[in-house]
């Protein structure tokens, strides 16, 4: 049986896409950019069933976000495609997050070569 949390739902705009961890109540949650791109996208991780969110980020010039989970759950990686500052190709990059970690500290990884593309991950 399938109900509304509280009978409430869980208040977020322009939602692309979601994720639920493999192993616990911790939800990826990737926004949109809003307002023709004044607004930045936007990835949280949200703790069902408090809601809270324990951790976000705001991605700029994004193209497309592709949600990763480890199977136990300790690490999510997001590979980001953004686009160059002329907006005519883009490249990729990755975030990655320690979840189980306090604070869930999280890296960035970018290719210096921008015309090189990671092609398999």
């Amino acid at each position: 049986d399938m109900n509304l949390l509280d009978k409430k739902s869980l208040q977020m705009e322009n939602i692309v896409d979601f994720h639920w961890s493999p192993k616990e109540a911790l939800m990826c949650v990737y926004q949109g950019e809003a307002n023709s791109g004044n607004q930045p996208a936007r990835v949280s991780l949200v703790r069902i069933p408090s809601r809270e969110e324990v951790k976000s980020k705001n991605l700029f010039s994004v193209k497309d976000v592709t949600v990763h989970w480890h199977p136990d759950g300790s690490y999510l990686a997001l590979q980001v495609a953004r686009f160059t500052k002329t907006k005519k190709s883009s490249y990729n990059g990755f975030e990655f997050f320690r979840v189980k970690e306090r604070n869930i500290p999280m890296e960035v990884l970018e290719l210096q070569n921008k015309q090189e593309k990671i092609v398999s991950f």
